[in-house]
């Protein structure tokens, strides 16, 4: 039996006291807890926020001689970076290279996350040039940071820059023209972002229902129902399969510009097509 792939398998659906079931029987058969399994079980605590389930992991783990590794030190960074606790992911980071840890680009990447929603862009910079000198390359999720940081105070144009470059290093992928578009719409322009989906087309990357649906979106709240179809239409023809979401968007912005025909011939297809729907709100789209 692989015990770390069932540890994974429970600990992914959030079932930790079956994962601790499985770590008690690994101790009757005399089997050993690796770094692995402490790592599965770490991450999982620091995800439903168990303090003091992630100490007792911790004493165990010192009880059978082992110390955290990177992959462990950078999933507890991760966690509090998100959190907004940036000082006790500096701890960590200390604690880490003491240790004789080496920190990885997603480590990096966790700290420059940490500041760019905190707002400390200039400190995410430093931590990214400590990356060069090091030789540790930039990944999309890296400077991702910086274009979530750009466009959530939007500074499009700066977002816009850096996005070249990633194009010119290969980087840019369809999350990073998503985070774009939905900067463009954030700020209203629509036929900005709109451009961009055929800038994507031209650089070989796969628009999906997403970069599709905050267009549609913002239509949709300025009741431009006609244009949102048009993108409706747009995406349809590239074989994209609209979510639950985008649907929603659609017969949400009909029944508000009073066309109850067309919410209802909508909700008809996407029940047609096997998109899940909340019971409730098919029930209230169809008997309108």
């Amino acid at each position: 039996m692989c015990f770390s792939a069932l540890l994974g398998g429970y600990c992914k659906e959030g079932k930790i006291e079956d994962a601790m079931s499985v770590c008690g029987e690994m101790l009757e058969r005399h089997i050993k807890m690796d770094l692995v399994c402490y790592a599965i079980l770490v991450d999982t605590t620091l995800k439903q926020n168990d303090r003091e389930r992630l100490f007792q992991i911790f004493k165990d783990m010192n009880h059978n001689g082992l110390k955290p590794d990177n992959v462990i030190y950078t999933s507890m960074i991760d966690a509090y970076t998100k959190a907004g606790n940036i000082q006790k992911a500096l701890q960590l980071w200390d604690i880490m290279i003491s240790e004789g840890c080496e920190p990885n680009v997603v480590t990096y990447t966790s700290l420059v996350n940490g500041f760019c929603r905190l707002g400390y862009v200039s400190k995410a910079h430093l931590i990214h040039d400590k990356m060069k000198t090091i030789n540790i390359n930039s990944n999309q999720i890296t400077y991702g940071c910086f274009l979530n940081y750009f466009t959530s105070i939007g500074n499009m144009e700066t977002a816009v820059q850096l996005h070249k470059l990633m194009l010119k290093g290969s980087l840019a992928n369809t999350v990073t023209f998503n985070i774009l578009i939905h900067g463009f719409c954030k700020l209203g322009m629509i036929q900005a972002a709109s451009e961009l989906i055929q800038e994507m087309i031209q650089h070989d990357v796969q628009p999906d229902c997403i970069s599709y649906s905050t267009i549609m979106q913002e239509y949709c709240r300025g009741g431009h129902m006609q244009e949102a179809f048009g993108v409706w239409d747009s995406m349809l023809s590239r074989s994209i399969c609209p979510d639950t979401v985008a649907y929603n968007l659609l017969i949400s912005g009909c029944r508000l510009t009073g066309d109850h025909t067309k919410a209802t011939l909508l909700m008809e297809d996407m029940l047609r097509r096997g998109v899940k729907t909340d019971t409730k709100s098919c029930r209230s789209h169809l008997n309108t």
